[in-house]
């Protein structure tokens, strides 16, 4: 029912979730044909592979779409990486399990990927617990990777496991500076690997995804940012686990509590909304070095994969900001938004476009009593400044691009260059709103008035006595007009304007 009302509440978001539907249907598809291929050569092989993916999308529905939407031979890459390292997790995570018999098995499991009947037995619950008890069937598919994946997953789960050894008897982080180190350990190496998989695949260029430390940073910052928001959103799931992430340093300033915990309390509803923006805040500082991550991608499959959840960090950010609804729910994206979403973050103008809308919510909703409103609104302002960046690279890619190709076709120095840089959408979602509710009040007021004639047809002499009253034809004419919008204009929400109009290539 709440889905229902939530499509009422906003009809733009049906179509983006029908065309989402659509978009998996396909990745899922395109799988399916994959697998039926490796069938006809080995049946042992694909029941393998099948496994894997069947249990990427039980472990992980948010990420499998993206990584079903990679182009071989990195899809089947990122799969195992994913699956060895929610192996990995699930170990670190299981405090029912003794942490000292965790904490050496997140050291040495690196070792057992050369062992590919190894498997676990005792951790986890449910769907984690089964993928360790089967963890032979994704080394069967890790051994047949290409040897650079293979050493990519090895390093990564090496230095992760390591990590989390050292934090295994941690119950809490004390400051900003060991927050970042958990969140790099768990989150930010994931960002690395992924992009020396990237470079290894052939799709991405090495000097500017692995070749530096600047470009590790960016990596780290696409994991950090991921998991920050993560943390923030599962506040309360967290503390009913006893689990406490957010550091003692930001949380000990609000409200004089003693546990984090505490600020679930009613009685300590105004400082936990303090803290759950100093957090926000927080986060937002890795956003910047996300955009610029982003804007570096070239391969299509590659940006939809980093775009994506990024975009969905930000749009849940902006949800979670300055707001008191987190220490009582679990705060989620409506369904028909993460579609749109997921369809806006197709390119760079998209990403702009979201994470320029976001971070002016945030903003306009900034309080100047909260006490992290000026970090707030610098924390913004960067993430502006970053936009503007990508958005002056793009442009200037984009007229490089167009003066290379009319020097191609021998074109005239005069000739004139289209610029392929399109305008972002029509933001119509109000209009659109307000049109629908007005359709549907007036087709019920029409309706309405009819019955109380004796029935058939408009009648409108003998149902009010002749003429009709001024307000029922105000009524008519007003519902034909608001049908002319629907049918003229309700669908340009979806629809880029036409790129500027012609300008001479200098």
């Amino acid at each position: 029912m709440g889905a229902v009302t939530a499509l009422f509440a906003h009809p733009d978001e049906a179509l983006a979730m029908l065309r989402y539907k659509l978009k998996a249907k396909r990745a899922r598809r395109g799988q399916e044909q994959a697998l039926a291929q490796r069938c006809d050569s080995d049946v042992g092989r694909a029941a393998d592979w099948r496994f894997c993916y069947e249990y990427l999308t039980m472990v992980s529905r948010s990420f499998a779409l993206v990584i079903l939407e990679l182009e071989q031979p990195l899809r089947d890459a990122v799969c195992v990486f994913y699956l060895t390292l929610r192996a990995l997790d699930t170990i670190e995570d299981d405090t029912g399990v003794d942490a000292h018999q965790r904490m050496q098995l997140c050291r040495q499991f690196y070792r057992h990927l050369d062992d590919a009947e190894y498997s676990v037995d005792g951790y986890g619950h449910a769907h984690e617990r089964e993928l360790l008890l089967q963890f032979t069937r994704v080394l069967h598919c890790y051994h047949e990777l290409d040897a650079a994946f293979q050493e990519i997953i090895t390093d990564i789960t090496r230095r992760m496991g390591e990590g989390m050894a050292l934090h295994i008897h941690d119950t809490a982080n004390e400051s900003v500076a060991q927050y970042d180190t958990y969140c790099h350990y768990v989150a930010g190496l994931v960002g690395i690997g992924l992009s020396a998989m990237f470079v290894e695949a052939g799709f991405e260029a090495r000097e500017l995804f692995t070749d530096s430390k600047a470009a590790d940073a960016l990596s780290n910052s696409m994991g950090l940012f991921l998991q920050k928001t993560n943390i923030i959103r599962d506040y309360l799931e967290d503390a009913e686990e006893g689990r406490t992430f957010w550091p003692r340093e930001v949380w000990s300033r609000f409200g004089g509590v003693q546990q984090l915990e505490e600020l679930a309390l009613p009685q300590h509803r105004r400082p936990a909304v303090e803290c759950l923006n100093a957090m926000v805040t927080d986060a937002l500082r890795h956003a910047p070095d996300c955009i610029a991550y982003i804007s570096r991608v070239r391969t299509d499959s590659v940006f939809n994969f980093v775009a994506i959840p990024q975009v969905m960090a930000v749009a849940t950010l902006a949800l979670c900001y300055n707001n008191p609804r987190l220490f009582q729910e679990r705060l989620k994206l409506r369904r028909g938004l993460t579609a749109k979403l997921v369809l806006r973050a197709r390119d760079l103008s998209g990403v702009i476009h979201t994470f320029a809308q976001y971070a002016d919510d945030i903003a306009c909703r900034a309080d100047p009593c909260d006490p992290s409103y000026a970090d707030t609104i610098a924390a913004v302002e960067r993430v502006f400044a970053a936009l503007a960046r990508a958005e002056c690279e793009m442009r200037t890619a984009t007229t490089k691009a167009e003066a290379a190709a009319a020097l191609i076709t021998d074109a005239d120095p005069t000739t004139m260059a289209t610029t392929t840089l399109a305008r972002p959408p029509l933001n119509l979602r109000h209009a659109n709103r307000i049109a629908v509710m007005l359709f549907v009040v007036l087709s019920w007021y029409v309706l309405y008035r009819r019955k109380q004639q004796d029935g058939g047809g408009l009648g409108w002499r003998a149902a009010f006595g002749g003429i009709p009253s001024v307000g029922d034809m105000a009524a008519i004419g007003l519902l034909f007009a608001v049908l002319s919008y629907l049918l003229g204009v309700f669908g340009l929400q979806y629809v880029t304007l036409a790129p500027p109009s012609r300008s001479k290539v200098d």
